[in-house]
């Protein structure tokens, strides 16, 4: 669930390690996230784990009861982009 998810973040936030999720089989380190309004975007036929928008150079992921944004998380080589997934 998001909650779940927001509360493991939180949980390995600064100074630990920080959350880990692989994208495009790198491992990004997740250290701030929050729930997101349901209401701003269509996310209902994605699939959880895919990236729905991106909002300020933050994504928004679809989790199984809604979204979540990703606000802080360490800098990658990598550019995240709508469509892709985490996995």
């Amino acid at each position: 669930s998001k909650k779940a998810i927001i509360a493991l973040v939180n949980a390995l936030t600064k100074p630990y390690i920080g959350a880990e999720v692989i994208y495009k089989g790198q491992i990004i380190k997740i250290f701030k996230a929050g729930e997101y309004d349901t209401y701003i975007v269509d996310y209902e036929n994605c699939e959880p784990g895919k990236v729905v928008d991106i909002v300020e150079n933050k994504p928004l992921v679809k989790c199984y009861d809604g979204l979540i944004i990703l606000e802080e998380y360490e800098n990658i080589s990598i550019k995240i982009e709508i469509g892709e997934y985490f996995d």
